[in-house]
């Protein structure tokens, strides 16, 4: 599977991915160490494994700082400061956030009222809306 900047977008290598491509080099870097017949361990219990995690962590959290800047340019999925500075390129700024309204259908019980002070919920999300 290709990685980073394809086609298709930005593909993330997770946290797994890196520790099994880490695993398989460990075991045919340190494969000659070992005596015939013997495999190289580099499970979570044995130390070479332990480092193994320990390096790949790090990775991962660099992998995920290259997604995070990769969206930064993303008018659509950049958020805060960085889609402040993606407006900028095009000579525009932000407006300020405002709520948003829509015509709702509400269903519920029979003999149930709901008044402007009501906070309904999606039974499918979960998200809670206040009635205006």
């Amino acid at each position: 599977m290709a990685y980073g900047i394809t086609d298709e977008g930005f593909v993330l290598k997770r946290l797994n991915d890196i520790l099994t491509e880490q695993r398989a080099k460990a075991v045919q870097l340190f494969q000659d160490l070992v005596e015939e017949g013997d495999i190289v361990d580099t499970s979570d219990s044995s130390i070479l494994g332990r480092l193994i995690t320990l390096d790949s962590v790090g990775d991962a959290d660099l992998w995920e700082a290259a997604q995070q800047t990769y969206t930064a340019f993303d008018p659509n999925s950049a958020t805060g400061i960085a889609l402040d500075n993606i407006c900028a390129i095009g000579g525009m700024t932000r407006q300020e956030a405002t709520s948003t309204t829509a015509q709702v259908l509400v269903k519920g019980d029979t003999n149930t009222f709901i008044t402007p002070t009501s906070v309904v919920s999606s039974s499918t999300t979960g998200k809670q809306f206040n009635v205006v």
